[in-house]
């Protein structure tokens, strides 16, 4: 008799990389295109990285932002400057850079406006060897059904070329072994991201299951080793869900060989999975450069965090602004105003609102 047990869930991280493949003109991100996609899931699933990228966007975006001598002005038809700033933060934090499409006027002389593009929408075409920058771009709104939702073709920003549509693409530097394809701010990070929301979904799923496996499955017979494992594929095809089961498998001549089945306590206390979050939490924390969990609000529940713990967020906020907020800006701002230019036509600087927290 062969018994089996086994997770049918098979959840995989995704790496950060760019593959070429020879039947596309444009670089995959991700094995299967898919890495932005596991960048929105992971915002999606794990509470304190998701309410830290949506605390860092807050700040990093003050009260607005201007542009000096012109203030607030118009983009394009309907946004300002400080709606598509809010835009590209977002972009920048998430994902690591942002994409505007140009749009130039009928002389060529200046560009008329700028768009925002979602980043997770933006594919880079390939280079030849002795290129330095990529000069085309494809824009597709679901990159896994290609055929309903049609694939365009965007060149980089460039006067002379009245043909194409075009595109600015930013990302920021960061040194790796992809060429055109960003490291995520928090990249560091995405282990202990993926294993706090493990954590989570592991403690909904106990009080379904009380930690044993959901399904047993015996098979009486005398099946090779290779009809054994198509069986267990055809099982785990069967019963793969989105919360994921634990299915054991037994192998028996007769069923007088049956298995006996006796579930097996825990060996791991709750106290174990806590120490773990806590963990994994301050792991999230410190790739977002977090110095202090009371900026998310997070606190013990025997303290109150606006009481004796408002000096530390004091603190921790100032540190925030001056060690990680301001620098990225200034990052972040230099690309921005070089596009810029070219709309006015001479150096613009961006100038950022945190009038709410000059008396930190």
């Amino acid at each position: 008799m062969d018994i089996q047990a086994f997770n049918i869930t098979q959840n995989k991280i995704v790496r950060n990389e760019e593959v070429d493949n020879r039947r596309f003109d444009y670089y995959y991100w991700g094995k299967k295109n898919d890495y932005p996609q596991f960048l929105l899931d992971l915002k999606e699933n794990s509470p304190i990285h998701s309410v830290a990228c949506d605390m860092t966007v807050s700040m990093s975006y003050g009260e607005g932002v201007r542009i000096e001598g012109l203030g607030n002005v118009l983009v394009n038809q309907t946004e300002s400057i400080s709606t598509l700033y809010y835009k590209i933060l977002y972009s920048f934090y998430l994902f690591g850079g942002y994409a505007l499409e140009v749009i130039w006027n009928r002389e060529r002389t200046a560009i008329a406006g700028y768009y925002f593009i979602p980043f997770q929408n933006v594919r880079v075409g390939k280079m030849s060897p002795d290129a330095l920058y990529p000069d085309t771009f494809y824009v597709c709104e679901n990159w896994d059904d290609t055929r309903n939702n049609p694939i365009i073709e965007y060149g980089a920003v460039d006067a002379d070329n009245k043909e194409q549509r075009q595109l600015f693409y930013w990302t920021r530097y960061v040194p790796s072994n992809n060429k055109v394809y960003p490291l995520v701010p928090y990249q560091s990070g995405i282990n202990a991201i993926i294993l706090e929301g493990d954590i989570f979904s592991w403690h909904r799923k106990a009080l379904d299951s009380n930690l044993t496996p959901q399904l047993f499955v015996q098979l009486f017979g005398n099946p090779t080793p290779s009809e054994r494992e198509n069986i267990k594929d055809q099982l785990v095809k069967a019963y793969t869900g989105e919360d994921g089961q634990k299915l054991m498998l037994g192998f028996a001549s007769s069923p007088e060989e049956a298995a006996q089945i006796t579930p097996i306590a825990s060996t791991v206390g709750d106290n174990y999975y806590v120490d773990i979050l806590s963990y994994a939490s301050q792991s999230v924390l410190t790739s977002w450069q977090i110095s202090s969990p009371l900026l998310l609000g997070i606190h013990s529940f025997s303290s109150n965090p606006f009481s004796q713990n408002s000096d530390e967020i004091l603190v921790a906020t100032k540190h925030m602004m001056d060690y990680v907020i301001k620098p990225k800006l200034r990052e972040l701002n230099g690309g921005l105003e070089d596009i810029l230019q070219l709309k006015y036509n001479e150096p613009v600087k961006l100038i950022n609102d945190f009038t709410k927290y000059l008396d930190i």
